[in-house]
């Protein structure tokens, strides 16, 4: 499944042990989106986004400063993870030859981890949850919609 992730937050201190702010619950086998924090390669300070199947396939970590809201958004199309940061690409990462979850009965968490209890310590604000990657363009009205909410 291609995906896209649209999410406000405010970091409010450094989050542990693979907190999400949001990710499809792990069920066994594949899980289609997720954006964690305080993993081997991503800080405390730090997201990234992306997904599981059988290994973790993420973009660039971006740093988030804490007590101010910003907007990550994830796509994905099939073969490149897009991170975009506020509206504007952050990083294009290649993981052609991956495949996500193709469920249809997505259970989603948010600010919380796939398979435990560890949480996102900040403010989670929007969540928009597609089955379809969004153009930039896309990206950038959504990103103007809301930014004036989450000033």
């Amino acid at each position: 499944m291609n995906l896209y992730s649209h999410i406000h937050i405010k970091r409010t201190g450094n989050s542990t042990d693979g907190a999400c702010m949001l990710t499809e619950e792990f069920t066994g086998g594949n899980i289609n989106i997720f954006i964690p924090t305080s993993t081997n390669d991503i800080g405390p300070q730090q997201f990234a986004g992306g997904f599981f199947d059988g290994a973790f396939n993420y973009g660039t970590p971006i740093t988030f400063p804490p007590n101010e809201w910003h907007q990550i958004t994830i796509t994905w199309d099939g073969t490149n993870i897009i991170t975009y940061y506020d509206s504007a690409v952050n990083s294009t990462v290649n993981k052609a030859g991956h495949t996500s979850s193709s469920s249809s009965l997505n259970t989603y968490r948010i600010g919380r981890r796939w398979d435990n209890p560890n949480y996102v310590t900040g403010e989670i604000g929007e969540v928009l949850i597609y089955n379809r990657p969004l153009t930039s363009i896309e990206v950038s009205a959504n990103y103007t919609v809301s930014a004036a909410t989450y000033a």
